[in-house]
């Protein structure tokens, strides 16, 4: 893990709670100001800059053809049957 590891998980990271909490309706401060639509939004641009960040350093190719998003086909099997 470098640098721009830690970059992309804090990016993510700082994203979740602006996320549930403006979902939530509680107020927390953020860099939009002080309400819930502000930390929904400021959320979705941590979550935007989060995945940004991600294809810019393993590329899209890469992160589809990791294990964990290779199976979606076989989950959706699964829950129709």
């Amino acid at each position: 893990m470098n640098w721009m590891d830690f970059v992309i998980s804090s990016t993510l990271m700082n994203a979740m709670p602006h996320l549930v909490l403006g979902i939530w309706k509680v107020r927390l401060f953020s860099a939009f100001g002080f309400g819930d639509k502000q930390n929904i939004a400021y959320g979705f641009l941590c979550l935007g800059i989060f995945v940004g960040l991600l294809i810019y350093k393993y590329g899209a190719d890469k992160i589809l053809d990791n294990g964990i998003y290779s199976r979606w086909e076989e989950v959706a099997q699964f829950i129709q049957n």
